[in-house]
């Protein structure tokens, strides 16, 4: 039997109808920032409950913008977990800013907001939780410590996941989503988005990411050539009506792996409003378990094999911050098939292979 890593073939047959239409009217994918991206922006705000939703080319921009829209620059400190994509210090790099590196919990393998406190000195101009693998940071504890410092939530594994009756991304100061294919809500291509409830910091966002324009030709600063083009936007707009069950679908698979998988095995928090966008398991002699299921015909990925913290071109000339939590995490965790669409006999088949490599 073979089970890839993901496969998009199931999301695509549900809005097979959908996707004919859009391609019916190619004509207007060359309408950059048109009729479709405002449709889009307009339901995705309303689908995490804020104010406004910035479209942009991508989630790292969509990350750097806001940061050059609060005016970070080289004398700042941005607060960033030590496990997340490269892309979340990349923005931050890229905006001008120096990362500060802050562990993470060993269950949660979000930022632990304990260590705060330390990490907060008078440069701190921002703080980005990461809700990682479609489980939620401690939002209220963050936003409690960083006593108005601004949180920026990177949510690019966490769309429709939801912090008690908050969408996350709507109660901090903004909130950034990727739509890269893999994702919860994913699109064709690159595309990325901005959601916050400030009206200004919107506005500035929108222009930052449309070369520094406010109106055509009219320059108020140099800004980046990032939005999102009408292709993307009418995908987007097709699949985010099926999000929500498409989530369902990813937690029905979640509660297979739970009781398919042997105790020996270290599954992820488990938690009702999780959205697994990877279902991450903690693994000993883990290269050779993934040889092993390669040749069972099985895909598996590791996110992240390295810890960000761990990069020494970040610190210039001082010494690299140690992270033990998550230094240790990224030598034995693993992501399996999660995706909407994985059938049951394969999961099954991924659970059984696993307990048989450790009897």
């Amino acid at each position: 039997m073979k089970v890839p890593f993901f496969s998009l073939k199931y999301t695509n047959q549900l809005i097979r109808e959908d996707l004919e239409k859009i391609f019916s009217r190619s004509d207007e994918f060359i309408l950059v920032g048109g009729g479709e991206v405002a449709i889009f922006e307009k339901q995705f705000a309303e689908y995490v409950h804020t104010k406004n939703a910035v479209s942009c080319g991508n989630g790292t921009d969509a990350l750097e913008i806001v940061l050059r829209a609060l005016n970070i620059n080289s004398a700042d400190e941005v607060i960033v977990p030590a496990l997340t994509c490269f892309a979340t210090v990349e923005a931050i790099v890229n905006a001008g800013a120096k990362p500060i590196f802050v562990d993470v919990d060993e269950r949660s393998f979000t930022l632990d907001p304990t260590l705060l406190y330390s990490a907060i000195t008078p440069h701190t101009k921002a703080i980005i939780p990461v809700h990682l693998y479609g489980g939620s940071a401690d939002i209220e504890s963050i936003l409690r410590i960083a006593n108005g410092i601004p949180v920026i939530e990177d949510c690019s594994h966490a769309h429709g996941l939801l912090i008690g009756e908050h969408p996350v991304g709507s109660q901090s100061t903004a909130g950034i989503f990727s739509f890269y294919p893999t994702k919860n809500l994913g699109a064709m291509g690159d595309a990325g988005i901005i959601v916050t409830q400030n009206n200004k910091l919107a506005d500035r966002c929108r222009t930052i990411a449309n070369h520094g324009q406010k109106g055509k030709d009219h320059h108020l600063f140099s800004g980046k050539n990032s939005r999102m083009d009408t292709l993307q936007a009418a995908i987007l707009s097709a699949k985010i009506k099926h999000l929500s069950y498409l989530n369902s679908e990813r937690r029905k698979n979640a509660e297979q792996y739970y009781s398919q998988l042997s105790s020996d095995i270290k599954v992820p928090l488990k938690n009702t409003n999780h959205v697994y966008h990877q279902f991450v398991i903690q693994v000993e002699r883990r290269e050779e378990l993934i040889k092993y299921l390669d040749e069972k015909g099985i895909g598996t990925a590791i996110h992240y094999p390295y810890a960000v913290n761990t990069y020494k071109f970040f610190y210039k000339d001082q010494p690299i911050k140690a992270c033990p939590v998550a230094e240790g995490l990224i030598k034995n965790i693993l992501s399996l098939p999660i995706y909407p669409g994985i059938n049951p006999e394969q999961i099954n088949y991924v659970t059984q292979e696993i307990n048989n490599f450790y009897p």
